[in-house]
Order: C-alpha cells, then sequence, then structure tokens
C-alpha cells in the first residue's frame, strides 16, 4: 500500500510532495475496522495526513474525521446529478491557523493568515469546487459532531468560508488571477489524488484536466447557484433519543443532522456505489429539492471584494475540541469593524 501525504506547498506541477510507503495495510484496516468501517482509499484520497495520524488519534480525533469522510460523501451524492463536475477539498490544508508540517502559515498565500486574518470563526472542514462553463462555484461544509444543539456557530462558519474564498478568488486584479492560479494548483492535486484511487468513475474529471491550461491561467470567473442553499452545516448528532434526520435552511445554510448511527454507512460504502441510487429515501429523506439536477442553473458572481479582517479579540477559528463536546457552546460572534485592506502577497 502506498500512504500519499501532501504538504501542500506550491510546486512547479502536479505532484507529490512528500510520500509514505509501508506493507501495514492491517494496522490500519483494523484502526477503521474498530471504529465501524472504512475505505483506507477514500481517506488516503479525501487526506492522506489523516490516515498516517489514525494509529496514534485519540478516539474523539478519529470520530471527527469519519464525521467528515461522511459529511463529504453525503453532499457530494446531493451534488452527482448535476451537470456541473465537484471537486471535494479537504479545506484545512489551505486554511489552518496552525502550521503545517515544515510550513510556516504565513507562507501558504491563500491562507487566512497571509491576508491578516489572525483570528475569527472559520470552517475549515470541507468546500466543495464545481466547474462549470469556465465558471467555478464554492459549495462549503462545515461539519460537527455531538449532542444536538443549535450550532449558530456553524452557520457563521460556513458563510465566512464561502465569503472569504469568494472575495479572495473573485478580485478583478492582477493579485486575484494570481490566487485563482494558485487556487487551481490545490485542486488539480486533489484529482490527482480522487484518480489514484479511483473514488470516481473513470474520465470524471476530464472536462477539467481536459482545460487544465485555461483554469491554470487563473482567468475563470466565480459563479454560484440558483435557488440552492450556498453552503452545508453537517451534524452527526450522538442523542441517543433523535433517530430521524433533520433538513432545516439557516440563512442560506442548509442545517443537515444525521443521527450519528448512520455514519458507519456512509463512512464504509465506496462512493461509486452511493452514486448508484440517488433517490430522497436513500439520502434520508431530505426534500429533492436539495438534490441538484442536471439542469441546474448558475450565475456569475459580483465579487465585493476582499473580506474585512477580524478583530484580534475574537476566538481563535474553529476549535475543534468543541466539535465533539457533549455540553451546549455558547455560540455567535459579532462581526468586527473594517480596518485597513489586507496586504497582497504577488
Amino acid at each position: 500500500m502506498v500512504l500519499i501525504h501532501y504538504s501542500d506547498n506550491y510546486t512547479n506541477s502536479v505532484n507529490y510532495d512528500a510520500i509514505t510507503v509501508t506493507k501495514q495495510t492491517d494496522l490500519y484496516h483494523k484502526v477503521l475496522e474498530n471504529d465501524d468501517g472504512g475505505i483506507i482509499e477514500e481517506f488516503n484520497a479525501f487526506n492522506g495526513e489523516w490516515l498516517l495520524n489514525l494509529v496514534t488519534a485519540s478516539d474523539n480525533e478519529r470520530k471527527e474525521k469519519r464525521g467528515i469522510i461522511c459529511a463529504y460523501k453525503y453532499i457530494n451524492c446531493l451534488v452527482a446529478k448535476s451537470n456541473i463536475t465537484w471537486v471535494p477539498l479537504s479545506i484545512a490544508e489551505i486554511v489552518r491557523v496552525a502550521g503545517n508540517l515544515g510550513l510556516s502559515m504565513t507562507d501558504n498565500d491563500l491562507s487566512r493568515h497571509a491576508q491578516g486574518f489572525k483570528k475569527g470563526i472559520i470552517s475549515d472542514d470541507i468546500l466543495f469546487v464545481g466547474f462549470k462553463d469556465q465558471q467555478m462555484i464554492l459549495l462549503p461544509v462545515e461539519v460537527k459532531t455531538g449532542k444536538r444543539q443549535t450550532h449558530s456557530k456553524g452557520v457563521e462558519q460556513a458563510q465566512e468560508l464561502k465569503r472569504y474564498f469568494e472575495s479572495l478568488l473573485g478580485q478583478q486584479t492582477l493579485a486575484g488571477n494570481l490566487y485563482r492560479g494558485l487556487f487551481m494548483r490545490q485542486v488539480l492535486m486533489q484529482i490527482d489524488k480522487y484518480k489514484l484511487y479511483n473514488v470516481y468513475e473513470k474520465g470524471y474529471f476530464d472536462v477539467i484536466e481536459d482545460n487544465n491550461a485555461y483554469w491554470l491561467q487563473g482567468d475563470y470567473q466565480l459563479a454560484e447557484l440558483v435557488d440552492y442553499p450556498a453552503g452545508f452545516l453537517f451534524v452527526n448528532v450522538e442523542d441517543s433519543n433523535f433517530s430521524k434526520a433533520s433538513f432545516m435552511k439557516v440563512h442560506d445554510i442548509l442545517k443537515v443532522e444525521l443521527p450519528a448511527g448512520n455514519l458507519g454507512h456512509w463512512v464504509r460504502t465506496p462512493m461509486q456505489t452511493l452514486f448508484s441510487d440517488l433517490t430522497p429515501a436513500k439520502l434520508h429523506h431530505i426534500d429533492s429539492r436539495y438534490i441538484l439536477e442536471s439542469d441546474c442553473e448558475i450565475r456569475t458572481l459580483i465579487s465585493e471584494g476582499l473580506p474585512n479582517k477580524q478583530d484580534d479579540n475574537l476566538e481563535e477559528c474553529d476549535d475543534k475540541d468543541s466539535k465533539l463536546k457533549n455540553q451546549p457552546n455558547t455560540e455567535g460572534v459579532d462581526l468586527p469593524n473594517k480596518e485597513e485592506p489586507p496586504n497582497l502577497r504577488l
């Protein structure tokens, strides 16, 4: 087995930054089996660093990662029938507040720290990147695991992730063009991993790769879905008396609550098997309007510029420990006032 870990520095081509090879496949299979199953290839494709750390991770850390895998596969099923090619990204590798191994957080041009944002809430879970008609669509997913609660903070995190990247990549400047090219490199590296492990059917990403020179130039525009949520808050609810999925739209973010008992099914079922039956019944009886069809519409997005810097007094970005606590947290953060524009790194 080949375990691939991307340190996510920006390289001159789409390739591997770091590779770890091991024959200890049984060890990783046993770790996943102890957590009610899972597919090594899908863990590795989505975030190779997770798989490398599974053996030493705590129960809560493994639960959190499995919850994110469940969320990205479920949301992928909602958008799979559309005429848009979607690439799910583990967004933590781009916006992480803590530095990467061998990579200072100030060295990542797309990170919030590089743009002058040192604190403040934002999702660092999943960003679905869609491609249609030489336009890019961004669909954020914030994931929570634990007791049922309002999770108003989670709604804000999803909103901020979308706002930040649409503003950063939507700038009609030289800097914006460069950022769009850098971001596309990340997407192409992710596609490379999905292809390596056959997560999607053969040829699924051809529409992107056949025009990768265009996308890498950064000349594309951003767009948004018409009559569809701006993002998702996905909650794996651990309450013993919660047995039926719940769906509620909050400030244009669709809150999806699934019983934690269903998590194993989504994690251990191959993606292509899930794609074979995309009916509302198989998707926990979600309203059919949230299952994108092949004729879904998009519209060009008009960017309003880079979002305001957030005050240093705000809480640190996405405290992952709070996702796994059984007691509700006091949630909600006031938006800060605007300061001077951030310095763009060219």
